[in-house]
């Protein structure tokens, strides 16, 4: 605001133009001030990002689509997953190349950058492409996949999975916009300020008008209360009125405030008493909190997409540090094993292996690769009963690369080994038994032979035809 805005208080303003000048400073100092407050949104911002990777790296255990293509691309296997990712069935896509399902904008050049990779017969990972669902929509996917290679290293084909980053890529794309609405808050000062004498508003800085939907000066001789939703009118008329008699009210607040074309939006608001020509005043700096808003509720429903996969899974789901102290595990990780959740978090994870050295083989591997599939270890419960079982683990990262601990899913196959157990012991006396009758009817045979000969000696016919005697 220049000086010769001044210009626009009343002609009978008793203050002089350096008092109304160094207001004005303190009002710029103010805003510099407000305008400080944003590092509170960007915390929440920040929070939602990191409660959305947490979602992720367990979602990422779960819900991958597992597929196989041969040497020219072609889907040869395509798990059920991708049913729900991409809307088509399983048969549908084994009709299908993976180059197919990217989007026509992508396709030549995704094509091209997919083959140099697989042509390299090497694994990869998070290769992100731009997909097409059934019904239309984009989906963005971030492909990984290991070789499959003949015993004389010949490229039969890739064997991968699939998994849907849409959210992550929509999240990206608000936070770029995010940035670049606090950028234009750094050099634009995006708070919205307006000047009260007694009840009426006396100025406004131009982006007050702008958020509120008014022209220039249309502001100017309203009652203050009217800016805001009908909700908040009655609470911010009674505080500015007692905040102008000296009583002790908040100054800064949620408010919703209302634009010119009755629509609304949530702000928060900052305001002092100031004197102008004798009379009390308010100065209130209004800021916009709409997307803080959104942040807060998207991460609520976030934490609670992660809390409700995390419980409701069959399977057990847990948390660890690096040192193996379990920091979260879901109920079927107590059902498993048999502890109260105080007992488990007293413990170790290598406290679970039947073997301690799996223990040390297992954290090794997860370390090097970063993560597991289907690892199979012998475990065992409070009361001692072992367990078959497979991991899938993947390793917690802070910012710089450190590892930080253990994402995992356990799931108990003791009764799956006891049935194959079973099934090949079956499978053995079956074939015990198949050989003895083998031996069994050979020895028929050659009795049956042996009597027809000596019937032939004696001149006689044989008596018994031999089927297959020369078997």
């Amino acid at each position: 605001m220049k000086d010769e805005d001044l210009s626009a208080v009343p002609a009978q303003a008793e203050k002089t133009k350096e008092q109304l000048t160094n207001e004005l400073k303190k009002m710029r100092k103010r805003v510099v001030e407000l305008e400080a407050s944003e590092t509170e949104r960007k915390r929440m911002e920040e929070a939602l990002q990191k409660s959305e990777k947490r979602f992720r790296d367990i979602a990422e255990n779960t819900l991958e689509w597992i597929w196989e293509i041969d040497s020219d691309g072609k889907y040869t296997y395509a798990g059920p997953v991708v049913e729900k990712i991409l809307g088509y069935k399983p048969e549908e896509v084994l009709k299908k190349h993976f180059y197919d399902l990217f989007h026509p904008e992508d396709r030549q050049e995704l094509k091209k950058a997919a083959f140099e990779v697989l042509a390299k017969k090497q694994p990869f990972r998070e290769f992100i492409n731009r997909n097409v669902h059934k019904d239309g929509k984009t989906v963005w996917l971030s492909t990984s996949g290991v070789p499959i290679l003949d015993e004389k290293g010949h490229l039969l084909g890739y064997r991968g999975a699939d998994i849907d980053i849409s959210e992550r890529k929509q999240m990206d794309a608000a936070l770029k916009q995010s940035e670049e609405r606090y950028r234009i808050l750094v050099e634009e000062s995006f708070n919205g300020i307006f000047v009260q004498k007694g009840s009426k508003i006396i100025f406004t800085n131009q982006r007050l008008n702008e958020m509120l939907g008014y022209d220039e000066g249309e502001l100017l001789g309203l009652e203050h209360w009217l800016v805001y939703h009908p909700d908040y009118q009655k609470l911010t008329r009674e505080r500015a009125q007692a905040r102008m008699e000296g009583e002790m009210v908040p100054s800064q607040y949620e408010v919703k405030l209302q634009r010119k074309d009755g629509s609304w939006f949530y702000g928060e608001i900052n305001a002092r008493v100031i004197s102008f020509e004798g009379e009390p005043g308010v100065q209130v700096w209004v800021r916009d909190i709409t997307e803080h808003k959104q942040a807060e509720e998207e991460l609520r429903e976030s934490e609670e997409r992660y809390r409700a996969l995390f419980e409701r899974s069959r399977d057990a789901i847990y948390i660890t540090t690096r040192e193996g102290k379990f920091i979260d595990a879901n109920q079927s990780t107590l059902d498993l094993f048999g502890y109260t959740r105080e007992e488990i978090r007293g413990l170790k994870a290598h406290q679970l292996y039947a073997d301690p050295i799996d223990s040390r083989k297992f954290q090794k591997e997860v370390e090097q690769k970063g993560f597991v599939r289907d690892y199979e270890v012998k475990l065992h419960k409070k009361d001692g009963t072992e367990m078959d079982c497979l991991f899938n683990v993947s390793v917690r990262r802070a910012d710089d690369g450190s590892i930080l601990g253990y994402y995992g899913i356990i799931r108990d196959i003791t009764e799956r080994k006891l049935a194959e157990e079973e099934l090949l012991k079956k499978n053995e006396e079956l074939e015990r038994f198949n050989k003895l009758a083998v031996d069994r009817e050979l020895k028929v045979i050659e009795l049956k032979k042996e009597i027809n000969a000596l019937l032939g000696k004696l001149g006689k016919e044989p008596r018994y035809k031999i089927v297959n005697a020369d078997k």
